[in-house]
């Protein structure tokens, strides 16, 4: 009997091809590349059969070797596949798998539904290691476990996994000895396993990328290794720490000040819910000093910040950080920067206060909104440090239980809740950006207690909010159980269907003239779920190889809808900020504007995944002639409607309409406010540097595009002359041939639209019948032309790639931004 898994990994269709290998040097061939953590998966049982020889062999009557997956036969003729009559479950006759009308797909086919019965029968009597089901109070979602699609099960995959996704990762390695790990949901990850020739582009263009970051972090004295550099900066200062940050402060009143429109500025309100604005008043009439002398302007100077009879300074720490929100902003001074690194190291159990995790969770905002990663790799170590405070604080527990009466050192039940549901938060978004298990695990957060913070039926944002963390969180669950396998496309449903009931109209969001119908905060919340959901598609389509019509079109759509919420996101901040703080637009005021500085926290890290995918998605079909020899017929502009995130089965989006789509989202971001954004969002770097890649993306699929016509162009030209002179207009021919097999996919796909479309199979080339005393070749196969056609692209596209590295001025894809 087939194992269960084997037969859910069945319910995936396979790729049929297979990618040629660029070396970058002009050549092609067929190494494998980095697929660290990628399990593969074998044929089922095998069969005694009498014939061992591959299907292909048998036909042509050629000697087999009987290599598996593939024979030598069938790599050697850069064959899609090899089959033997051992992958059947069944005896089916000799003729249904060597016979010249093969039904062998028919049968294959046949047992696979047959095992889905049987998985279905079976999954009756499971039950799932998962609390229970995720519910919104608006709708409900059906799912076959607790988990909403991951199954328990005792029966491995071939080579004893269960969970083939639970071991996909990257190693980034360094030559100084760093390394950090990434795991199946990071972006690093989604490229390292593309193996598609798309990593080594990346790679090359992005040491060009670099020398404009390196530019920018020089004219603007940043740094990303802040904290370490501070070991190189001299002491020679007489003062203590302490007395050296003072000197950095505004004035006692100033800071009053700020602490009161920190409270009631709308910006910070995602933020300012973890502290209880009397405490905080209080801890600063309490600790911060001022002098006797009064400044020319009135006020009085701070000279010290004192401490309790423990030394917690922890207090003095969350007031400093609302400063760096609203004072410092990005230039925090390097007393303070010090003053927090040393609070973090701090190891003693004596630094286990309330303060401390309210230090940390404002520490995390303020790097989100003013110097985030790209990755998220700089938040690791403090989501760390927050997870440990937060339970050992015993915040997991029933708050309104445990800190009853103690109000007045800990600050109101509500902040205190608060705290808590930011740490979960933050390890959600950690464990989404770099794919690491969840640290807040089912043992700190019991879903089944009426205390847990995530049990809401609010339909505020905190309880919309509460809601996803609530459904997402189980599936990231599952995604590291290795005693499971968790259905990506169950839950990728369950995420479609919450964003369409939740989160109200997507064309409010994707519309750029509707963009102000709906709160700007819960552009986060979209932005978490569109995330997650890339990142499912992208282990479907790189680990289990689901890579047919609907997944195309539906990984096509999604990554347009982010497109256009991270666009109309960063364009509507700006305009909040052109109508309220217009003098922050100055060309001498040298931080983002409030806004915009918030845009990049809603969209943090989704703007790299999504670009990263994309475009090795379309640098994989362009380059691997998987849909036969001609690309004109894709490259139409046909359907587009980003108001829903799947795709309707009768319709396509093609990759011409893609691409349209692609620049003209991005392209809105050089004419809003006649540059004038462009040149506000080149005063951060994380801005400077999404620009930058997504104009070196936009580089290497213009390469791709102009090769890939060049090459279609010459080799049709030649066919067409090697062929009978009467059989003109040979292209015609292809396209036509490809327009029906669309149609028939897509009539396919309308008879029954819960199966799943097969791969596109590349349209055959017409035979022509020998005319007498003609000795030409008048039978060249479909595998022939296709490997010419790729070794020829290859050579002319890899010359140019090399004349487009040796550039020595490569600046001119960033001239549109500069701020001049």
């Amino acid at each position: 009997m087939k194992r269960k898994s084997d037969a859910l990994l069945g319910t995936f269709q396979t790729a049929e091809v297979t990618p040629p290998s660029d070396n970058s040097n002009g050549t092609v061939g067929g190494g494998n590349g980095n697929n660290s953590g990628i399990s593969t998966f074998n044929s089922g049982k095998k069969r005694n059969k009498l014939i061992k020889s591959c299907s292909f062999c048998r036909r042509r009557k050629l000697r087999c070797d009987q290599q598996k997956p593939m024979c030598s036969t069938c790599v050697s003729r850069n064959l899609m596949t090899c089959r033997y009559a051992e992958e059947f479950n069944k005896n089916i006759e000799k003729k249904a798998i060597y016979g010249s009308h093969s039904t062998a797909e028919l049968s294959k086919k046949i047992e696979e539904l047959e095992n889905k019965i049987r998985i279905l029968e079976a999954e009756k009597n499971i039950t799932s290691s998962v609390s229970s089901t995720y519910t919104s109070p608006n709708f409900p979602l059906s799912s076959a476990s607790g988990c909403g699609g991951s199954t328990n099960t005792s029966s491995p995959l071939p080579g004893g996994v269960i969970n083939p996704y639970a071991d996909c990762y990257y190693l980034q390695l360094k030559h100084s000895g760093r390394s950090i790990l990434y795991g199946p949901t990071s972006m690093r990850t989604q490229i390292a396993n593309s193996n598609w020739g798309f990593v080594e582009k990346y790679k090359q263009l992005w040491t060009k990328v670099k020398v404009e970051r390196n530019k920018w972090k020089q004219n603007n004295k940043r740094t990303m290794r802040r904290d370490l550099s501070l070991l190189d900066e001299s002491s020679w200062e007489p003062d203590s720490l302490i007395k050296q940050i003072c000197n950095f402060l505004p004035s006692y009143d100033k800071v009053l000040s700020i602490l009161d429109e920190f409270f009631i500025d709308k910006t910070c309100n995602e933020i300012n819910i973890i502290l209880d604005k009397s405490k905080v008043k209080r801890d600063f009439l309490d600790y911060f000093m001022p002098g006797k002398e009064i400044l020319a302007n009135g006020e009085r100077p701070i000279v010290y910040i004192l401490s309790n009879a423990k030394k917690n300074y922890y207090k003095a720490a969350v007031i400093l950080l609302i400063l760096c929100l609203k004072y410092f902003f990005a230039n925090v001074p390097a007393p303070v920067e010090k003053f927090f690194t040393f609070l973090n190291g701090a190891s003693r159990a004596k630094v286990f206060y309330i303060e401390r995790a309210q230090m940390l969770i404002l520490f995390h905002y303020h790097r989100e909104v003013y110097s985030f990663g790209g990755d998220g790799s700089d938040l690791i170590n403090i989501n760390q440090s927050l997870f440990t405070t937060t339970t050992t604080l015993g915040l997991h527990l029933n708050i309104r239980e445990t800190f009853k009466d103690q109000e007045e050192f800990m600050g109101s039940m509500e902040s205190l809740e608060n705290v808590w549901f930011m740490a979960i938060v933050i390890d959600y978004n950690v464990s989404s950006h770099i794919g690491k298990p969840l640290l807040i695990n089912n043992f700190y957060l019991d879903e089944q207690q009426d205390y847990c913070i995530l049990n809401s039926q609010s339909k505020t944002y905190e309880g919309k909010l509460k809601r996803y963390l609530k459904m997402a969180r189980r599936m990231l669950l599952a995604l590291y159980d290795r005693e499971m396998f968790p259905d990506l496309k169950v839950f990728s449903k369950q995420i479609i269907s919450f964003v369409e009931e939740e989160l109200g109209p997507l064309g409010h969001y994707t519309d750029e003239n509707q963009t102000g119908e709906f709160p700007l905060r819960e552009t986060r919340i979209l932005s978490m779920a569109l995330g997650l959901l890339l990142s499912f598609y992208a282990l479907l389509h790189s680990v289990l190889k689901s890579r047919n019509i609907e997944s195309k079109n539906n990984t096509f759509q999604l990554v347009l809808i982010n497109f256009s919420v991270i666009v109309n996101t960063t364009i509507r901040c700006y305009n909040i900020d052109k109508a309220i703080y217009p003098e922050k637009f100055d060309a001498s005021y040298p931080h983002l504007p409030p806004h915009m500085a918030l845009s990049m926290s809603f969209t943090a890290g989704l703007f790299s995944k999504t670009l990263v995918f994309f475009c090795s998605l379309i640098y994989f079909k362009m380059t691997l002639f998987e849909n036969g020899i001609c690309l004109s017929n894709d490259m139409e502009i046909g359907w587009s409607d980003l108001t829903r995130i799947t795709v309707p089965l009768d319709k396509d989006l093609s990759l011409g309409t893609a691409m349209n789509l692609y620049t003209t989202i991005f392209d809105r971001l050089f004419t809003a406010g006649n540059k004038e954004l462009i040149r506000t969002m080149h005063r951060s770097s994380q801005f400077v540097v999404d620009l930058a890649i997504e104009r070196t993306y936009r580089t290497i699929l213009g390469n791709v595009i102009e090769f890939r016509k060049m090459t279609e162009e010459t080799w049709l030209a030649q066919i067409k002359q090697e062929l009978d002179p009467q059989s003109h207009h040979l292209s015609s021919d292809l396209i036509t041939e490809s327009d029906k097999q669309r149609q028939n996919q897509q009539n396919q796909h309308q008879q029954n639209a819960s199966s799943v479309a097969p791969t596109a199979t590349p349209p055959m080339i017409q035979t022509i019948s020998p005319t007498p005393g003609d000795t030409r070749n008048q039978t060249r196969s479909q595998s022939e032309i296709i490997q010419m056609l790729t070794d020829e692209f290859w050579t002319n596209y890899n010359s140019a790639w090399e004349e487009l590295l040796d550039q020595s001025e490569f600046s001119t894809l960033f001239n549109d931004y500069e701020n001049k």
